[in-house]
């Protein structure tokens, strides 16, 4: 029969059953080694939870089912290879289990002194201080110290040998740190320890994500300017609970200000990437966690098609950057830059390194895919087939047009334009017999009769003139004229229309102004009548041409917003605004089924911003 205990000796709040079984053996005068032989069984048995070992020791205390069964709740129970069942939630063994055993030395000391016999038989060791994400001691605001480290579980579980061993330094205050104030983590954590309360956003996910994301996510955050000295897991809890959103904001600060060519995702986020791209890439408590970072990375960096971002490939590219499109075109980067500046997709006024300064690669695909096509003015003649004057004057009356015009670049045509350009007029014609004189190329008619070239090609496309094409010639300097129709057409020219001095600009050139490449898209947008823009005769090609006044475009402003109008207009990040037009349900402006690129209503802008409707209502 067991020599019953007293029963006065009863479990204490949270402790752990390997303090229970010291203070047992204490309250004997025996040993936890020698205790558990009584027992018929080895302390190494009892502290690894052997079945028969727990049933000996609950008929010995005499427990009750709910005393045993809230030790073991507070002790945490093994749950698989790597788990531990712990206060009702699954954790991982190492964030319990550890051989550096933590405490709070003023609760020990407080125990000593309170005890009637042996200070053994008094001081408990909590099951809260095993959990590695546990900070500090709430009632004292006491940061949790180690008391001793030993490998074996067997001798680091011996709770009362150990206790002996430090007890002197212990009484002395040599364990004694500076108490700090207790923190809204803190009492957070001991909320969910003691009942599981919890109304953050973070009762949604287990214990051991939601308190390993706040330390590592903390640990991130320190490197924001002035928070160095910041409590890690305050900072993470700070972001976290209030959802989603607020933690997507810390992420994008991170991204924010790490702004350098060598920081890429993994060293923005240091251990919080490697954790989640790692040890917790298949583990189902993190998996809304890895989910909102891989959007913050794939919102702020340009990854590739194929590309492992945290542990998914990525099926196709949605960002480019400045030097991702560099590196795909095979265009230096600061010529890039400057297209794309052009162009709209970023800002010049971007202050990120090139690697940072990102844009739509969807929307951006055309332009990404002309950049290598771009050619000299020598390849653009040759491509043409056409003499330095000849294309020099199609240059002059506007007939082609650079894709930029960025000063100093020195390929800003196109060769497949002026290819198309070509065999749309000689679509027009056939083969000059030989031997058949009477024809002339365009240049030369022009120059021997004083017809523009202009006119000569209005000409050929309305069927007027008659077209030739010469045998060896297969390019625009192979395409003739009939001397005698130039000559008839002489007598019958008009006097010239007066050019325009209106100050406006093409509406294709305004489009590109507001981020709005496709120049097709934006003319229907006009036609339809949703902005304001009027018909031009072109006096050098005699073609009608939208363009629009300063009066025409404010009018425009007046109603309309796009990204980049926004963008420019308040400051905001091209993701933010973005994440404001998903988050609010804004679509692009749409009129009778038909869409118009993102062009959206100011109105409903001026809604979700009404900081900005104050002091920019309109542009």
């Amino acid at each position: 029969m067991p020599h019953w205990l007293p029963e006065r000796l009863r479990p204490a709040h949270r402790e752990t059953l390997p303090s229970f079984v010291s203070r047992l053996a204490a309250s004997k005068g025996v040993s936890a080694k020698n205790l558990a032989l009584d027992m018929g069984v080895s302390l190494k048995r009892v502290v690894t939870q052997d079945p028969e070992a727990l049933e000996q020791l609950r008929i010995w205390s005499r427990l009750t089912d709910t005393e045993f069964a809230d030790l073991l709740s507070w002790t945490g129970v093994g749950a698989g290879d790597i788990q531990q069942e712990f206060r009702g939630e699954l954790v991982g063994s190492r964030s319990l289990r550890n051989p550096a055993v933590r405490g709070c030395p003023l609760c020990l000391a407080e125990d000593a002194a309170a005890g009637d016999g042996s200070p053994f038989e008094a001081m408990v060791m909590r099951g809260d201080w095993q959990l590695k994400e546990t900070v500090r001691c709430v009632r004292h605001g006491a940061d949790l110290v180690p008391l001793w480290r030993a490998n074996s579980p067997s001798a680091r579980y011996d709770i009362g040998s150990r206790l002996q061993e430090i007890l002197p330094a212990l009484l002395a205050g040599d364990f004694s740190q500076p108490r700090r104030e207790v923190t809204e983590y803190d009492q957070w954590l001991d909320a969910r320890f003691e009942n599981g309360t919890d109304a953050t956003w973070l009762a949604r996910h287990s214990l051991y994500a939601a308190t390993t994301m706040c330390r590592l996510l903390g640990a991130c955050l320190q490197r924001l300017p002035g928070q160095a000295e910041q409590d890690p897991h305050q900072l993470g809890f700070d972001a976290l609970r209030n959802g989603e959103r607020s933690f997507r904001d810390a992420l994008n600060q991170l991204a924010d200000h790490c702004d350098s060519t060598q920081f890429g995702p993994s060293k923005t986020f240091g251990s919080l990437h490697e954790k989640l791209s790692r040890d917790y890439a298949k583990d189902p408590q993190f998996a809304e966690f890895r989910e909102i970072l891989r959007a913050c990375i794939l919102e702020n960096w340009a990854a590739g098609s194929g590309e492992i971002v945290l542990g998914e490939a990525l099926a196709e590219r949605r960002l480019h950057s400045v030097t991702s499109a560099s590196v795909q075109t095979g265009v230096g980067p600061a010529v890039i830059e400057a297209l794309l500046i052009e162009a709209g997709a970023v800002r010049s006024d971007d202050p990120r390194p090139r690697v940072r300064k990102t844009f739509d690669a969807k929307e951006y695909a055309g332009l990404i895919a002309m950049i290598p096509q771009l050619a000299g003015p020598m390849e653009m003649q040759n491509a043409m087939g056409a003499t330095r004057s000849e294309f020099r004057a199609l240059v002059e009356l506007g007939e082609l047009s650079p894709v930029t015009r960025i000063a100093g670049f020195k390929t800003p045509w196109l060769a497949s334009e002026g290819i198309r350009f070509v065999e749309n007029l000689r679509r027009k014609g056939g083969s000059i017999p030989d031997g058949v004189r009477g024809w002339s190329t365009i240049q030369l008619a022009s120059t021997y009769t004083g017809i523009p070239v202009s006119q000569i090609l209005s000409g050929i496309r309305s069927g007027a003139l008659s077209v030739g094409l010469r045998d060896g010639e297969p390019g625009y300097h192979g395409i003739c004229v009939s001397r005698n129709e130039i000559k008839a057409m002489k007598n019958h020219v008009p006097r010239a229309t007066k050019k325009w001095r209106d100050g406006s600009i093409s509406i294709a050139a305004f489009g590109r102004s507001i981020g709005i490449r496709d120049h097709g898209t934006f003319t229907r947008f006009a036609e339809a009548g949703h902005c304001p823009a009027h018909l031009v005769r072109n006096p050098s090609t005699r073609q009608n041409q939208l363009r629009m006044t300063e009066a025409e475009i404010a009018a425009f402003h007046e109603r309309f917003v796009t990204p980049n109008t926004i963008a420019a207009e308040i400051g905001l990040h091209r993701n933010t605004i973005r994440a404001l037009l998903k988050d609010h349900d804004i679509t692009p402006f749409s009129a009778d089924g038909h869409e118009f690129g993102r062009i959206y209503l100011r109105k409903e802008m001026v809604a979700v911003l009404p900081d900005w409707a104050a002091t920019h209502p309109r542009r």
